[in-house]
């Protein structure tokens, strides 16, 4: 299980990792359109973009921030995944209230079962 464990964070954290990549680098693509809901010319408004640049650099320190503790110790390790997932989980609450439900499904409920993975085998 600490194999899952380990690998269930991975993911968390290369998933806001991509999520910054969208965010900051790809937000009028086709991808991001489907994923926020929006047509390119939307998207390529400046205060847009401006929005979508610091929700991606906070997503980038999110997935940095779970991909560094998985190079720590194992105590070191569970505090940090527990910090940083438990900010997805919470973060992901906060969108699927104010934004839209699917945020928890595709964010928050990995993130929530990387926490409890560690909690119980790290």
């Amino acid at each position: 299980m600490l194999v899952f464990t380990i690998g269930l964070a991975a993911v968390v954290g290369l998933e806001h990792l991509f999520i910054m990549c969208l965010e900051m680098f790809w937000s009028t693509g086709r991808i991001a359109q489907q994923t926020f809901g929006g047509d390119a010319e939307f998207l390529a408004l400046p205060r847009v973009k401006a929005i979508f640049k610091n929700m991606g650099i906070y997503n980038g320190f999110v997935g940095v921030g779970i991909l560094w503790a998985l190079t720590q110790t194992p105590d070191v390790m569970r505090s940090i995944l527990v910090l940083f997932t438990g900010f997805v989980v919470v973060a992901a609450i906060v969108g699927a209230v104010t934004v839209s439900r699917r945020i928890f499904m595709v964010q928050g409920l990995p993130a929530l079962f990387a926490v409890i993975c560690v909690l119980m085998f790290l």
